[in-house]
């Protein structure tokens, strides 16, 4: 009887754990989280994979949030996803993200800011997909005269890249 108890118990805790495994490995991509990393000077916050305009068309968005302590002013953004080169894309600091108001390329430490790249192939709903991109930029140590679009006083050329991994959705 003690024998039973003893390696009774373990074997459920075994089980059990046996179980989980088996249900993460067969758990939905519906349910699994987005997984957004930036390699240096920013954080991701969001992202999505949708089909635009047309379903040959498609878009992958970026939310992210500048962690570098001067400013960046962007000149360009790519992505490749599923080995597809994106066709163009841009990046612009955003003001207010429900009223979908963006100010020019040029963004300051802790200022929200949305990427966008465009693909000429289109995005299967549900399907899931792996992206990594990259953004090309001028670092600024002392800013513009104004926050504009124009050029940094003192820059050099530097870039950000990341990974994700993102489920295609519909956008309503």
């Amino acid at each position: 009887m003690e024998f039973i108890t003893t390696y009774g118990l373990t074997l459920l805790v075994i089980a059990i754990a046996l179980g989980l495994l088996l249900l993460y490995v067969n758990i939905p991509a519906t349910t699994l989280p987005l997984q957004c990393t930036f390699y240096g000077g920013f954080n991701c916050l969001d992202g999505a994979y949708y089909n635009s305009n047309t379903p040959s068309n498609s878009q992958l968005l970026i939310i992210a949030s500048n962690m570098e302590p001067g400013i960046v002013n962007f000149s360009n953004f790519s992505a490749t996803i599923n080995n597809k080169q994106s066709n163009s894309g841009y990046c612009r600091h955003v003001i207010s993200a429900s009223n979908m108001i963006y100010v020019g390329n040029t963004a300051y430490a802790g200022n929200t800011v949305i990427c966008i790249a465009n693909f000429s192939t289109g995005a299967v709903i549900g399907n899931s997909y792996t992206a990594s991109f990259h953004i090309s930029s001028n670092y600024c140590t002392a800013g513009p005269s104004a926050v504009s679009n124009s050029v940094c006083a003192s820059s050099f050329a530097y870039s950000y890249a990341g990974e994700a991994r993102f489920q295609a959705t519909q956008i309503k």
